[in-house]
């Protein structure tokens, strides 16, 4: 997986969105999840919030196949995606739940604790969010760190202002469990 900038992902998720047919389809479904992520990354938590009300309308009228790639807990990872970087604890969690009951993968259960480090992170609680994906990280074998959970489990990071990073003492400790290094 490659991970993109937020910006070229807006301008992805925008242009296919624009490609796509009048009818809901699972590539409609996964342009606005990535376009609601997106705009939660970048701060503009009101837009993210409509699109992610907009794709919940359209989940509602999808038929779900989930060999197309989308299926029914997709929407509760975009929710505690878009959740998490708003702040919205009590929210997030919901959405959260909601997800790994859906889909209780080492994956998805990876994910889902990361993006609460990331909701805690967001509410201000910086290094109890580095302590959260310290522990998370370190009770996963690395041969079990999929490219998500990495993506994830380093936006955590991106939730700590620059400069309050050198005066939190989990940061050591999370790089050394995020950068350990993975089985060939």
């Amino acid at each position: 997986m490659v991970t993109r900038p937020p910006k070229a992902v807006l301008t992805l998720a925008r242009n296919a969105r624009s490609l796509a047919p009048e009818r809901v389809s699972p590539g409609l479904l996964q342009a606005l999840a990535a376009e609601a992520q997106a705009l939660a990354i970048v701060g503009r938590q009101r837009e993210a919030l409509e699109h992610l009300r907009d794709l919940q309308e359209l989940t509602g009228r999808y038929s779900f196949s989930e060999e197309f790639g989308w299926c029914p807990s997709s929407i509760w990872f975009t929710s505690a995606w878009v959740s998490a970087y708003g702040g919205a604890t009590e929210s997030a969690r919901e959405a959260r739940d909601a997800a790994l009951a859906a889909s209780p993968s080492y994956q998805n259960a990876a994910n889902v604790r990361l993006q609460e480090a990331i909701s805690v992170g967001k509410s201000g609680g910086y290094d109890e969010a580095l302590h959260l994906a310290t522990q998370i990280m370190s009770d996963l074998d690395p041969a079990y760190r999929t490219n998500m959970i990495m993506h994830t489990a380093r936006r955590v990071l991106d939730t700590v202002p620059v400069e309050k990073r050198a005066a939190l003492p989990a940061l050591g400790d999370y790089r050394a469990a995020v950068n350990v290094p993975v089985p060939a």
